[in-house]
């Protein structure tokens, strides 16, 4: 259960929506290439990668790939709706829980600071092809490789 879920009030008065661009197909893994990583970078802190969407483009449709159909933006007030589930270590208002990252084979915390520091290269490489915020970007040729064990 998310402790940090904002409250109905929070929402409607107090917090603001942040744009996320999406970024499909980035990153390629390791090995066998053929699942890719896809990038949501989050307009409220630096542009930094917010979440990611790990998904082999030629498997049937799942919850994993439907995430970057349906995440479009964050409500942030006092609180962050996704502070629990962020990748950006550096956002002031992240609190990232190993539990929620668990799914991507990700069980430290030290695993979870590598995996932010290569997500962060690889944006960094982007950024000044950053689209509108809220765009959806497609890469037809990966601009980065990630050795990646998700977990099945």
């Amino acid at each position: 259960m998310v402790k940090n879920k904002l409250r109905l009030d929070d929402l409607l008065n107090n917090a603001a929506c942040y744009a996320v661009t999406w970024h499909l197909g980035v990153i390629k893994t390791a090995k066998t290439g053929k699942t890719t990583l896809s990038v949501a970078v989050c307009s409220f802190s630096a542009n930094a990668a917010a979440f990611i969407s790990v998904a082999n483009p030629n498997a049937p449709l799942n919850m994993e790939s439907l995430k970057t159909l349906l995440v479009h933006d964050v409500y942030i007030g006092e609180e962050c709706e996704a502070a629990n589930r962020c990748f950006n270590l550096k956002c002031p208002k992240n609190k990232a829980i190993i539990e929620s990252f668990k799914e991507y084979g990700i069980e430290s915390r030290e695993k979870l600071e590598r995996v932010h520091a290569a997500l962060e290269r690889i944006v960094g490489d982007i950024e000044d092809k950053i689209a509108p915020h809220g765009s959806v970007i497609y890469y037809e040729k990966p601009i980065g490789t990630l050795r990646w064990k998700k977990r099945v």
